[in-house]
């Protein structure tokens, strides 16, 4: 690789911006598309711990909004764990069952 394949610092820069424009608007559309579910995905990912609590304790909220905000935030979280294989597609040097790009060194592919 030479002087003259590489890119400006700008070009660079607008890349970053891209992937991390297109990062943010796949867990807002995945977010969005979860949010209605909110109040099942907590109670699915809060069931192993309400069923191992003595019988007639519940869980109790210490802040006036968490009720609310709980489930939104774990909803959050699911989103951006579901849109890891989205991210991960935008990398052209992570690892592929297809064996990636050979220039790559994190590829997988043989030399």
């Amino acid at each position: 690789m030479g002087v003259d394949d590489t890119q400006p610092l700008i070009s660079h820069l607008i890349e970053l911006r891209k992937r991390l424009l297109n990062s943010i608007i796949a867990i807002l559309v995945i977010f969005l598309a979860l949010v209605y579910f909110a109040n099942d995905i907590y109670q699915l990912v809060s069931a192993p711990l309400i069923s191992k609590m003595p019988v007639g304790a519940t869980m109790i909220a210490t802040d006036v909004a968490s009720p609310f905000f709980t489930p939104i935030k774990l909803t959050f979280m699911v989103s951006v764990i579901l849109s890891v294989p989205i991210e991960a597609e935008r990398f052209p040097c992570l690892p592929r069952a297809s064996g990636g790009d050979p220039s790559c060194p994190f590829s997988g592919a043989t030399m």
